[in-house]
């Protein structure tokens, strides 16, 4: 049975995972926008720290990265980006990681 933090974050990653479309196709988010990303490459995680910058906050699943290595580079320059940024950087699930910008806090519950 899952827990209601996993039931829940799972209710945004269903409710946003078509802006993960709409943020590549414009461009990148920011300005407060929560993206879901699924990033390949590293102009992909370029886009998630540019979000951030602009105050953005993304949900990234490197699941659709096949090189474990490529995974844990990835994961290595987010976390360091994040930090650098004053942002926060919690994981979710195994290669589920939730990103917020400095001053965003996410509440979980009912």
């Amino acid at each position: 049975m899952k827990s209601s933090y996993s039931d829940t974050l799972e209710e945004l990653f269903n409710q946003n995972a078509n802006r993960e479309n709409e943020t590549q196709s414009n461009g990148g988010g920011g300005g407060g926008d929560f993206t879901v990303s699924f990033p390949t490459s590293w102009d992909d995680i370029r886009e998630i720290i540019s979000g951030l910058k602009k105050g953005g906050s993304a949900l990234v699943n490197l699941d659709k990265e096949k090189s474990l290595a490529n995974r844990q580079r990835y994961l290595d320059y987010l976390s360091g980006a994040t930090f650098a940024l004053g942002a926060s950087f919690r994981k979710i699930q195994d290669y589920q990681y939730l990103i917020t910008a400095s001053g965003v806090s996410i509440k979980i519950g009912k």
